[in-house]
């Protein structure tokens, strides 16, 4: 998970390099962010980069829904953080569950 910051500063690289796209290592010195937090941020969100064919380098993605577009790919990924910590966890819905399941059969078991 990058900071929106991040975000924006691998964006702005990627663009300020979009001919010949950068890689994970030259992302990484240019942006101060490690290369494996890069490379598991680039493969979960395909909608903002693509992998250059026959290389390892990285472009913005030009022709998903947010068209290369820094701004509207800044907006994206700032809504769906926003939508993460808003919602419960599935985890949170998993432990009541169990916890009102396990209530009943023992109330049920002592009567």
């Amino acid at each position: 998970m990058l900071s929106v910051y991040e975000m924006e500063q691998l964006l702005k690289v990627l663009d300020a390099n979009a001919e010949k796209g950068l890689s994970l290592a030259q992302l990484a010195a240019t942006t101060d962010i490690p290369v494996s937090r890069l490379q598991q941020f680039t493969k979960a969100h395909r909608e903002y980069f693509v992998i250059m064919p026959d290389s390892d380098s990285y472009q913005l993605n030009r022709f998903g829904q947010l068209k290369g577009n820094i701004d509207a790919m800044l907006r994206h990924y700032q809504q769906r953080q926003t939508k993460k910590k808003t919602k419960p966890s599935s985890w949170i819905w998993l432990a009541v569950i169990f916890t009102t399941s396990m209530t009943l059969f023992t109330a049920l078991h002592n009567q």
